[in-house]
C-alpha cells in the first residue's frame, strides 16, 4: 500500500530537478504501483529488513534501498518508572506481564500473540496482557 503522502509529495517536487526525494518505508504491505518510484524518488528508506526484502519483491532495485531500523532507545526504556506503570495496570512487582506496543494493525501479528494467550496462561496463569498503540 503506497500513501496518499508519497504520491502528493512526488506530484509536488515533479520539475525540481536539484531536490533530492528520499521515501521512508515503513508498512511491509507490497508496492501497489511500481511506476510510481522512479518517478517521485531517488532513494528508499526501509525501516526493517523484512519491509526491504518487500521492496525487493515488489521490483524495487537493492541499490534504491537503504535500510534504517526504527526503533526505540533502549537507554529511555530503562529511564521509565517500572513501579509506576505497574501502578497504573493495578499490577503487583512480580506480576507477569507481557505488553505489545505498536500499530494496531494486521501486519503486526496482533492475532498471533492473542492466539498463545491460552498457552502462556497455562504456564503464567497470573500473567497480564496489554496492548498499546493508535
Amino acid at each position: 500500500q503506497d500513501s496518499h503522502a508519497f504520491t502528493l509529495a512526488g506530484l509536488a517536487s515533479l520539475g525540481l530537478h536539484s531536490t533530492l526525494k528520499i521515501t521512508a518505508k515503513r508498512e511491509s504491505y507490497p508496492l501497489k504501483s511500481l511506476w510510481r518510484y522512479p518517478l517521485f524518488t531517488d532513494h528508499v528508506i526501509p525501516v526493517s529488513s523484512y519491509v526491504e526484502q518487500v521492496c525487493v519483491r515488489s521490483g524495487l532495485s537493492r541499490q534504491q534501498l537503504s535500510v534504517v531500523k526504527d526503533g526505540v532507545d533502549p537507554q529511555r526504556a530503562f529511564s521509565g518508572n517500572r513501579q509506576r506503570g505497574r501502578e497504573a495496570l493495578q499490577l503487583s512487582a512480580n506480576q507477569p506481564l507481557v505488553l505489545t506496543i505498536a500499530t494496531l494493525n494486521k501486519t503486526k501479528g496482533h492475532e498471533t500473540l492473542i492466539q498463545a494467550i491460552a498457552q502462556v496462561t497455562q504456564k503464567h496463569p497470573h500473567a497480564v496482557f496489554a496492548f498499546a498503540g493508535d
